[in-house]
């Protein structure tokens, strides 16, 4: 079986991660995969890095046509059994390269986001086109929203994203968040990892500290993360008088260590496909505080292995992180609960059930 995974993002975030997760555990179970991306990108370095044949090509938007054909034509020399789209603008370069292609190979498209599909005519063409074979969707809301879109149920396959769960829990502390910044001993961290991106809201979280502080003030919050939204959001900060409760650390490769260290782990996203650092904090044994869209409660089940509040609503965020922070044996539930419920999320799920979907898209004759 070859395929080839098309990917072109220029940095590196949570999807090119699963893109590389996924590779190699198919080239485990015998699948050869190449994968096309944008040159000298983190995923082009990565999958170079790790062995795997990788092509560049310089795609300027979904509508490049040029793009297209040449991928079109690496497409035929690889003589590819399926062409695997693990982006927006992939899926529409891939659609049409296939389209040039006489006797084009299978096309599976992944769906990693949780907001509709746009009702243009560009859009419906593109998702509802015979071309694709089959839609993978990263949690059960993703596919309600793609059949609330109009996307055929029977089309779409359900493929939780996942990580090393025990590669996880048995990641050792090798740095001292406390020390590193300047947090007394005894205050408590409420630590968030998320891309400083529209659809991760942390306007709504800070507004959920202003709130929070009113109550209990003896707590920091720390954000790993960057974004074009970081000097909006330190602006924010200010105007919202949280200084002394807020901190941006930016981007860090360690994350793991880190979050090990925290007493309480929160994400405010308005829209989530799924959310693997849910899944990370579960298996650090991380109490959670979250909100209830997306994908987000497939993770986090409500009571069980932590809390939901509504979207976009920092009243409701900072009560349940209040509830949090007052419940010591409810959070010791979470605990418990959550180190079993993650090992649902482990890669070795998403690649299985990724290779049974190929399979089926083949004919079952591999």
């Amino acid at each position: 079986m070859r395929v080839l995974h098309l990917n072109f993002e220029k940095t590196w975030r949570g999807g090119e991660s699963q893109v590389m997760h996924l590779v190699r555990g198919l080239r485990e179970l015998g699948v050869d995969n190449e994968l096309c991306t944008y040159p000298g990108s983190d995923l082009f370095k990565n999958a170079v890095g790790n062995g795997f044949k990788a092509y560049e090509l310089a795609s300027i938007n979904e509508l490049d046509i040029i793009s297209s054909y040449l991928l079109s034509k690496i497409i035929r020399s690889g003589k590819f059994d399926i062409i695997h789209v693990h982006t927006s603008h992939s899926h529409t370069i891939g659609l049409i390269a296939l389209k040039i292609l006489k006797d084009p190979p299978k096309l599976i498209m992944s769906r990693r986001v949780d907001f509709e599909v746009g009702k243009n005519f560009f859009s419906r063409m593109k998702y509802n086109s015979p071309v694709i074979s089959r839609i993978i969707a990263i949690s059960e809301g993703v596919k309600n929203v793609l059949v609330h879109s109009g996307l055929e149920e029977s089309k779409i396959d359900v493929v939780y994203s996942g990580i090393n769960i025990s590669e996880v829990k048995s990641a050792p502390v090798i740095n001292d968040i406390r020390a590193e910044f300047n947090i007394p001993p005894g205050k408590k961290i409420i630590g968030n990892v998320a891309a400083l991106a529209p659809h991760k809201d942390h306007a709504t979280l800070l507004r959920a500290v202003k709130i929070l502080k009113m109550k209990f003030n003896d707590f920091i919050l720390i954000i790993f993360g960057e974004g074009l939204l970081r000097a909006g959001l330190e602006e924010l900060v200010n105007n919202l008088d949280i200084s002394d409760y807020v901190i941006f650390a930016g981007f860090r490769q360690e994350i793991i260590s880190y979050m090990k260290q925290f007493d309480y782990f929160v994400i405010s996203s308005k829209l989530e496909g799924l959310c693997t650092s849910l899944i990370d904090a579960l298996s650090c044994g991380v109490p959670v505080a979250a909100t209830e869209t997306g994908g987000i409660p497939e993770v986090i089940i409500n009571d069980f292995t932590g809390l939901l509040a509504k979207p976009e609503d920092p009243e409701d965020l900072s009560d349940i992180l209040f509830t949090l922070i007052n419940q010591p044996e409810l959070c010791r539930k979470f605990r418990e609960n959550g180190l079993v419920h993650a090992d649902k999320f482990d890669f070795s799920n998403t690649v299985r059930t990724t290779f049974e979907v190929y399979k089926k898209v083949l004919g079952n004759d591999v």
